[in-house]
Order: structure tokens, then C-alpha cells, then sequence
């Protein structure tokens, strides 16, 4: 899960710090998380795994992902429910 590069230590895709790449992989794997939790658990991508959780302790993305929309539906009515329970989807957008 890490380019390796200059730095065998290097804890996101770029280097020390996450880039524009970190966070374009990390939403596509958080949304593929609500289909397939276990998506990144056990022993088949155990970095990709480690890097997941690091990316979730950002201060910034941390506070984020606590205050927005949860997407759910998936399969049946896609949509987006807010912290207050107000839901929109396709369906009903509003």
C-alpha cells in the first residue's frame, strides 16, 4: 500500500505525508467498505489495511467522517442520511 520509492518507511502513497492520491483511494475504498466491510480485514492486503486505519487518524478527515452523511440503501435506494435522520436518494431527492 505504499510507494516505496526513496522511503521504505514512507506511511502514505507519496511519502511522509498524504497526498491528493491518499485521499482520491481512501473515499473509493471507504465506499466500497459500506458493501464489503470486511473488505480490508484479515491477511489479504495487510498494508492497504494499515494505510486505511492511518488515514482514518487524520485529525481533519477523523472530524469529517464523524460529521458527514452516512450513505446507505446501497443496491435498493441509494441515498444519504443525515446526522438529524433527514434521508434523500434518487428517489426522493428532496
Amino acid at each position: 500500500a505504499r510507494c516505496k520509492g526513496d522511503d521504505p518507511e514512507a506511511q502514505f502513497f507519496g511519502g511522509g505525508t498524504p497526498t491528493h492520491a491518499d485521499f482520491n483511494v481512501f473515499h473509493h475504498l471507504d465506499n466500497c467498505s459500506v458493501v464489503e466491510p470486511d473488505l480490508l480485514h484479515g491477511t489479504r492486503w495487510p498494508g492497504l489495511g494499515t494505510w486505511f486505519y492511518q488515514m482514518h487518524e487524520i485529525p481533519a478527515l477523523a472530524e469529517y467522517l464523524r460529521s458527514r452523511p452516512k450513505l446507505d440503501g446501497v443496491g435498493e435506494d441509494p441515498g444519504l442520511t443525515d446526522r438529524n435522520g433527514v434521508r434523500i436518494t434518487q428517489r426522493t431527492p428532496g
